[in-house]
């Protein structure tokens, strides 16, 4: 995917060093020596990513031309990367304060830049409706995004994924069932084939919108929360090829769903420290069935009471998204129907999920 990138330094060389790698990489690159033009700029063109310098002329420092952009609604959606020489920890806390995505020191390392530009470059195409949120609720959705963004591409690069990081930053999802903004953005997001978190960012609010119902403590909702964040990871180590054919057979079909669960599995089993042991379990047996119909075949018995919350949420996203070639779009209404005569589903966990669809709650649009 190739980006709109702006970036922001006083001094030539490192406009042009910066140039050079990121064009290296398919990106649109344009460069600005002041805050002045940097602003000028934004006002008349679109940018996905800003990188910027945070020593810029004596009437704009970086951090005040950070703090500016983040006061403009139109820019919530930004991704701001600050560098900087400084590594005093008061100024680490003011650029992150003020809205900086991320910081990195001077000298640039490349790939430590490089991890940045596909860390954020999820929030380019997300569909979420930044300039109706707050700049806190909108620092809080790209915080989450950015995360999950950040763990599909430890994954696709064979990394190892934190559980715990991932959870430690889930703060949008988690207020989601308290704020209607959050809630509407979450909504908004876009599918996107290549890298399937918007998918799971889904999953995650609607897991954690159950964990409220439920009257689970917070603790637990940030698991469930988490399990659905990363509970399809596992496509990140599937090559995308694969995954952006339009058409399968129902053999490439079923390979697909048993390689992505295995992967899985696999990045689970490395996670340090461990996820609680039915959280793990829900990201692997989300496509199991209570009749032992699923991939795996693993019976309803011995399927954990959060599995079944997991299977039936992704059931009705599935439906919902149009995650497989032989579904029509259909109302909610319609999709909890189907859901309500599935067999195969925990009729207790289906009755829960609509209650938040039937009343409107979090993420589900009223349907015709």
């Amino acid at each position: 995917m190739s980006l709109s990138i702006l970036c922001v330094d006083d001094q030539r060389f490192m406009l042009t060093l910066l140039r050079s790698l990121i064009q290296a990489k398919g990106h649109q690159v344009e460069v600005a020596s002041s805050s002045v033009k940097a602003l000028e700029y934004l006002q008349t063109s679109h940018i996905d990513i800003l990188i910027c310098d945070i020593g810029l002329d004596e009437e704009k420092d970086g951090l005040a031309l950070l703090d500016q952009i983040r006061s403009m609604p139109c820019h919530a959606g930004l991704a701001i990367i600050i560098l900087s020489r400084h590594d005093e920890i008061d100024v680490v806390q003011r650029a992150v304060a003020l809205g900086a995505d991320e910081y990195i020191l001077k000298p640039v390392a490349p790939k430590r830049l490089m991890a940045a530009l596909d860390r954020w470059s999820g929030l380019a195409d997300t569909g979420v409706p930044w300039d109706s949120l707050s700049r806190d609720q909108a620092g809080l959705m790209r915080m989450t995004l950015g995360t999950v963004g950040h763990a599909f591409v430890q994954a696709h690069q064979g990394q190892p994924v934190s559980f715990a990081k991932t959870r430690a930053h889930a703060l949008a999802v988690v207020r989601a069932g308290d704020d209607q903004a959050i809630a509407e953005a979450l909504s908004a997001l876009k599918n996107h084939d290549g890298r399937t978190y918007l998918h799971c960012m889904k999953m995650g609010a609607y897991l954690g919108l159950l964990g409220h119902l439920m009257d689970q403590p917070q603790e637990r909702v940030l698991d469930l929360i988490t399990a659905g964040l990363l509970h399809d990871i596992g496509y990140a180590r599937i090559p995308l090829s694969v995954l952006s054919r339009p058409e399968r057979t129902p053999a490439e079909t079923a390979w697909l769903l048993k390689a992505h669960i295995e992967q899985t599995r696999t990045i689970v089993a490395a996670m340090d420290p461990a996820p609680p042991a039915d959280i793990a379990e829900a990201m692997i047996h989300h496509h199991e069935r209570l009749d032992g119909r699923g991939p795996l075949g693993v019976p309803g018995a011995k399927l954990t009471e959060t599995a079944r919350l997991a299977i039936v949420v992704n059931e009705f996203l599935v439906h919902r998204d149009l995650r497989r070639p032989d579904l029509i779009r259909r109302s909610d209404r319609e999709i909890m129907e189907t859901l309500r005569r599935d067999a195969g589903l925990d009729q207790a966990v289906v009755t829960l999920l609509d209650r938040i669809v039937g009343a409107g709650v979090g993420l589900s649009p009223s349907g015709p």
